[in-house]
């Protein structure tokens, strides 16, 4: 299967990043051609961003000719949003047709970092990060995680949105990735 992620950075950042490096990892040892539509680089840890993502379309154009250019060019199967802020990209999605896939990382909605603390200047982030941040984004290499699981259940779940045949699961998929 071709699988398109989608964030807004490219490289290790903190938990988000690392949900996407080590799941687009084990998914191209599976053998799924892995790609990524993203926004700028981080300047951490690329080397390994470049091994799990062999093509790379940056968003460094209008977003809906990136978007274009990256379905056109790749040709996913299904596309796997994780953060991506830029309602244009997401509308070009939408629009692209293909089978969409978002993971809601939980630091979006109740952390205090991501609430805008200046009216004006809308800026985020004023705090700073603490182990409030870090702890739950660590779940996927917590000892005890089905890592495994997480993985078949990634797989089952773009079988099913691409219209392919899902491999049946033994377990209850999680709540935290949603088919759009």
């Amino acid at each position: 299967m071709r699988i398109l992620y989608v964030h807004e950075c490219f490289g290790a950042l903190a938990g988000a990043e690392t949900n996407a490096h080590i799941t687009a990892t084990a998914l191209g040892r599976r053998g799924h051609e892995v790609a990524i539509l993203h926004g700028p680089a981080t300047g951490r840890d690329e080397d390994a961003w470049y091994t799990a993502f062999r093509a790379r379309f940056p968003l460094q154009s209008e977003a809906a000719e990136a978007v274009h250019h990256a379905i056109t060019s790749f040709r996913p199967d299904t596309v796997y949003i994780h953060e991506m802020a830029d309602v244009a990209v997401i509308e070009a999605l939408v629009a692209s047709n293909v089978p969409l896939v978002r993971i809601v990382h939980d630091h979006d909605t109740p952390s205090v970092r991501s609430i805008r603390d200046d009216y004006l200047t809308r800026r985020i982030g004023a705090l700073a990060a603490g182990p409030a941040c870090i702890f739950p984004c660590l779940e996927l290499v917590s000892e005890g995680f089905d890592f495994d699981g997480y993985i078949s259940e990634l797989e089952a779940l773009f079988a099913e949105v691409s219209g392919e045949e899902a491999p049946s699961l033994d377990f209850e998929p999680t709540a935290d990735l949603i088919a759009i």
